[in-house]
């Protein structure tokens, strides 16, 4: 499953050993009664954060769906089971391999800035690490293989109504209605890691 993905990333986007994409959303909804700001997010309105893993074919591998706004998708993410699932199944990722004269490239996943650099997790060079054209033009192949989890959610919002305006129901509500959509989009077997409210 993982090679594939590798290999369908290097041949669309000259990128290479990307094996998934991962990025989070915010999810509208109306305010909760009682929760302050909890779910008033830095984009200044109340939502939900669905973050989600996909595949070279849109497709959604794993999703946590749930989290408060407030937190935000590299803070929710840092705590979730979804990234301890990774972590505690390195033996799923393809052997790490030589990649020419970089030397040895393991598989991993395209996160944007927001997220930590991490073992399994690769994010772009910040503006100030990026002081050389070998490093420039790895943010560009990087953000151009990575605009996949982008297109996925566009796709679920331009085929979902409800995704595009404000959900009238409270976050455990809203987050089985995304669910609900992740699951029949799919038409298979994903892992979900439930966000516990």
């Amino acid at each position: 499953m993982f090679e594939d993905c590798a290999i369908k990333t290097q041949r669309r986007y000259d990128y290479p050993r990307a094996v998934g994409f991962l990025d989070g959303k915010h999810i509208r909804i109306k305010r909760p009664k009682n929760s302050g700001s909890m779910y008033w997010n830095y984009k200044q309105f109340y939502s939900i954060i669905l973050l989600a893993l996909c595949d070279a074919d849109y497709r959604i591998l794993a999703y946590d769906i749930g989290a408060p706004g407030r937190a935000g998708d590299a803070a929710v993410f840092r705590d979730s089971s979804m990234k301890r699932w990774v972590d505690e199944n390195d033996a799923l990722f393809p052997q790490t391999q030589t990649l020419g004269d970089v030397g040895p490239v393991q598989f991993h996943i395209l996160v944007d800035g927001g997220f930590g650099q991490a073992h399994r997790f690769v994010r772009p060079f910040t503006e100030v690490q990026a002081n050389t054209a070998s490093k420039r033009r790895f943010n560009e192949k990087h953000c151009g293989a990575r605009r996949m989890i982008e297109s996925v959610f566009g796709i679920l919002v331009r085929r979902f109504q409800v995704l595009q305006t404000s959900m009238q129901l409270e976050p455990e509500r809203a987050a089985m209605v995304v669910k609900s959509i992740l699951v029949s989009k799919t038409k298979a077997e994903v892992i979900c890691f439930e966000f516990l409210l």
